[in-house]
């Protein structure tokens, strides 16, 4: 058993999909917001995200989420498997590939992603 004193813990909701909508979008901003806002020295972020999850975990940047969806859309209509889809969701995207970290800038963060796509080529 671990004893956390002042544990505090949050979850957030995003898409009932597997493509991001704009409840995707604002659960993202406010994770954001509540990274801002709680990160100390002794703060400790914990960041669990499960499979189909890192799709909704969407933060655009430099394009909308309806471009984004578009692009995504367009991809796999194409062909394009779960691997090049990734990538480009990533290229897209103000918070994946490590990019959240850029948000913790004193405590620490950890962080943990349940996959169901094979990474062993």
């Amino acid at each position: 058993m671990l004893a956390v004193p002042n544990l505090r813990s949050r979850v957030f909701h995003g898409a009932r999909n597997n493509l991001p909508d704009s409840d995707s979008v604002a659960a993202t901003l406010e994770a954001l917001k509540s990274i801002e806002r709680n990160d100390s020295s002794d703060s400790i972020f914990l960041f669990l995200v499960s499979g189909g999850g890192s799709a909704l975990f969407c933060a655009p940047d430099g394009i909308s989420l309806e471009e984004k969806l578009m692009t995504i859309r367009t991809l796999a209509a194409n062909g394009a498997d779960i691997r090049v889809l990734n990538s480009f969701r990533q290229k897209l995207s103000a918070v994946k590939g490590g990019k959240t970290l850029n948000y913790v800038k004193k405590g620490q963060f950890l962080g943990h992603r349940l996959t169901y796509v094979r990474l062993n080529r």
